[in-house]
C-alpha cells in the first residue's frame, strides 16, 4: 500500500528565534552607525560626555587679599580667645571687633570679585596650618618695643610668629606683639599690588593693626628713613603748628590734653625729620581759631585729614601741592612754600611700612579728639 508523503515542514521555532534576534542586533548596529530612525523621527545617539567645568578667572590681587584675610582671621580669633577667657584688658574687646571687621570687609572684597566662599575658607585653612607656633618674623620697616621687656612670657624679645602667629595668646602683651610684628615680606606683598585701591586698602588695614598694638601697650618706633620720609615730615609739621594753636586757645582739661598731644607730635616730628632735611615752611589755618570750641574743632579736623593721607599716599593718588593730604581735605593747614620733591610711582615696601607706622601713631593721638580708630585707618566708611 502506498503512503502519501508528509508535507514539507517549515523552519523550526528555534531557527525563527535565532533569525529574529540576529536581525534585531544588526538593526541596532545600523541605527547606532546611522544615528536615527528617520521614519519615526527617533534618535538613539549615545549621550555626549559632560562639558568641562569652566576655569574661573582669578580676581585682581586675589592672592594678596587671601593672605590679608587669613592674617586678619588669625588675629581676630586670637583677640577673641582672650576676651572669652576673661583675661583680656578692657581695650581688647574693641581690638577684637576691629580685627573681625577687617576680616569681613576683606572677605567681602573677594566675594564681590567672584571668588567663591569655599575657596576663601580653604585658602585660609591652609594658611593657618602653615603658621606654626614658634616661627619668628623680623620686620625691616621698624623696630618694636614691647610693653614689658622684663616679663618672661613676653614673646616680643624673641620675635612674634609671622603674619599674626598661630594659637591662642597667653595675654594681651603677646597679642600686642603679634599685632606689631609685620614681617618685611608682608610689606612687599602689599607694595606689589596691581590695583592702587587694593594697595591703599591693605596699607590702611596694617596701619589700624599697628595702632591696635599701640592701644595694648606696644611702642612702635620710627623705622629707618624711606623714600617717603620727606613727605611724612611735610604731613607732621602742620600738625605741630595746628596744636600749638589748639593749646594756646584752650583752657582747663582741653588745654592739658592739647599740651600732651603737642608734646607727642613734637616727638614724632623730631623722629621723622632727624635724618631728613626739610625746607622752612609756613602754614595757614583753615579757619580763625579764637575760642575753646574752635580749637577743639581744629584738632579734630587736622587729625582726620592727616589720617586721610594714608590711603591717599599709599594708593598714589595725586594730592594738592604743598598740603601732603588729599585735595578734598579743606581743614589741613596749607603750606605757603614749595614742598620738597616726592618719589614718583607707587610707594615701595619700605615707604609703605614708614607710612603705616606714622599713621598708627597719628591715629592713637587722634582718639582723644573724637576721631575713633577705624578698621581701615584714614578711609571713609
Amino acid at each position: 500500500m502506498s503512503r502519501t508523503p508528509p508535507p514539507p515542514r517549515g523552519p523550526g521555532r528555534r531557527s525563527v528565534l535565532r533569525t529574529m534576534v540576529g536581525t534585531a542586533v544588526t538593526g541596532v548596529a545600523a541605527l547606532t552607525a546611522g544615528g536615527s530612525l528617520t521614519g519615526c523621527g527617533l534618535r538613539l545617539d549615545v549621550p555626549p560626555p559632560p562639558a568641562p567645568t569652566p576655569t574661573r578667572r582669578r580676581a585682581v590681587d586675589e592672592a594678596r587679599l587671601l593672605e590679608a584675610v587669613a592674617t586678619a582671621r588669625r588675629l581676630a580669633t586670637a583677640a577673641e580667645s582672650l576676651v572669652r577667657a576673661g583675661s583680656a584688658d578692657a581695650r581688647t574687646p574693641a581690638v577684637a571687633s576691629l580685627l573681625r571687621t577687617q576680616d569681613h570687609v576683606l572677605t567681602g572684597r573677594l566675594t564681590n570679585a567672584g571668588v567663591p566662599t569655599a575657596e576663601i575658607d580653604t585658602a585660609v585653612a591652609a594658611s593657618a596650618s602653615a603658621a606654626t607656633p614658634g616661627t619668628s618674623a623680623t620686620s625691616t620697616s621698624g623696630s618694636v618695643r614691647a610693653p614689658d621687656p622684663s616679663a618672661s612670657d613676653n614673646p616680643g624679645a624673641a620675635g612674634a610668629p609671622a603674619s599674626g602667629g598661630a594659637g591662642a595668646p597667653k595675654n594681651d602683651a603677646e597679642l600686642a606683639s603679634r599685632l606689631a610684628a609685620v614681617p618685611a615680606t608682608e610689606w612687599a606683598t602689599v607694595s606689589g599690588a596691581q590695583d592702587a585701591a587694593t594697595r591703599a586698602l591693605l596699607t590702611c588695614a596694617l596701619t589700624a593693626r599697628l595702632a591696635c598694638a599701640g592701644r595694648l601697650g606696644v611702642v612702635v618706633d620710627t623705622p629707618a628713613p624711606s623714600p617717603l620720609r620727606a613727605q611724612l615730615v611735610e604731613l607732621t609739621q602742620p600738625l605741630v603748628y595746628a596744636f600749638e594753636v589748639v593749646a594756646a586757645q584752650s583752657t582747663g582739661a582741653q588745654r592739658r590734653r592739647a599740651v600732651d598731644t603737642l608734646a607727642r607730635l613734637r616727638e614724632l616730628e623730631r623722629e621723622t625729620a632727624a635724618d631728613t632735611p626739610a625746607s622752612p615752611t609756613g602754614w595757614a589755618l583753615p579757619f580763625p581759631v579764637t575760642s575753646t570750641a574752635e580749637a577743639a574743632r581744629l584738632a579734630r579736623q587736622v587729625m582726620t585729614n592727616a589720617l586721610a593721607a594714608v590711603p591717599t599716599v599709599s594708593g598714589h593718588i595725586p594730592s594738592a601741592p604743598g598740603t601732603g593730604a588729599a585735595s578734598s581735605a579743606p581743614a589741613t593747614p596749607t603750606a605757603s612754600a614749595t614742598s620738597t620733591s616726592r618719589p614718583s610711582g607707587p610707594p615701595d615696601a619700605a615707604s609703605l611700612g614708614d607710612l603705616a607706622r606714622w599713621g598708627s601713631r597719628v591715629a592713637l593721638l587722634a582718639q582723644p579728639w573724637g576721631t575713633a580708630l577705624q578698621p581701615f585707618a584714614g578711609m571713609r566708611s
